[in-house]
């Protein structure tokens, strides 16, 4: 229970602090909302998450998920020694976080909404 509900703490704390911010009035309130759901399988729970993003922030996201789902447990408790000793106030964690306390790999896609901004989900799957 508690690995559960601190990965939904982390994706819903990336999703809050991730979620594209715009000048007022100068988009769509729509391209502010974000999205959070839990289903329940047999032997597992998935959350999934979503929220909107420049399309500029794609690549550099992408490069760090590809690299989480990369590595094997112990690669992962490594880049997150080294995240936290190079950044000690725990800035980009976020991601490994969820990938070890989950032990799956994460998935995702971007869905291209304009130009300029794209909607990111990322599923991830908890196991019971």
């Amino acid at each position: 229970k508690k690995r559960f509900y601190a990965i939904v703490v982390e994706c819903m704390d990336n999703i809050s602090r991730h979620n594209i911010t715009l000048e007022q009035n100068s988009m769509p309130l729509k391209h502010t909302s974000t999205i959070f759901a839990i289903s329940e399988h047999p032997d597992s729970f998935k959350i999934q998450t979503g929220n909107y993003i420049l399309n500029s922030q794609i690549s550099a996201l992408t490069q760090r998920l590809e690299k989480v789902n990369s590595l094997d447990k112990e690669g992962l408790k490594a880049l997150y020694r080294e995240k936290i000793l190079a950044k000690p106030t725990g800035g980009g964690l976020g991601i490994i976080d969820v990938s070890i306390r989950s032990g799956c790999k994460l998935s995702y896609e971007f869905k291209t909404i304009s130009d300029d901004i794209s909607f990111f989900i990322l599923q991830t799957v908890v196991s019971k």
